[in-house]
């Protein structure tokens, strides 16, 4: 499945945040013409180029519609969730879940991350990624 957007769509790129497209662009090398998206992140003001074939490969995502909301909502109120044992595993995993762009396994990452906070102390980096 192929995304396209159009300048002034909001979008999320994982890890990052909201954006919205500002621009779309296209850079000619040798024979091969490649097209852009360039994001402007809201929260940072940072400006991303994101290469059309990569859409798919980092999460870039519209930003949820309200219908979509509820079914978040009820997994993080009755979803069942399971953690790795072992701290560097769970982080990979969470770390994979995350870039996937799915707000359902986001979802999954911190409801995970909030049971586990409350047997025991998270890593630094489990820290950070809550």
């Amino acid at each position: 499945m192929s995304l396209s957007f159009q300048i002034g769509d909001k979008v999320v790129y994982p890890n990052h945040g909201v954006g919205i497209i500002e621009q779309i662009s296209s850079r000619t090398t040798g024979s091969t013409v490649e097209r852009f998206y360039l994001l402007k992140i809201k929260s940072s003001s940072l400006k991303v180029m994101v290469p059309f074939n990569n859409v798919a490969s980092v999460g870039l995502r519209r930003v949820i519609r309200n219908g979509e909301i509820q079914k978040i909502l009820d997994f993080l109120t009755a979803g069942k969730c399971d953690n790795n044992s072992d701290w560097k595993y769970r982080f990979k995993e969470n770390s994979d879940r995350m870039r996937t762009g799915s707000l359902l396994e986001v979802a999954g990452v911190l409801k995970g991350l909030l049971l586990l906070n409350q047997t025991k102390p998270l890593s630094f980096r489990e820290k950070k990624m809550l």
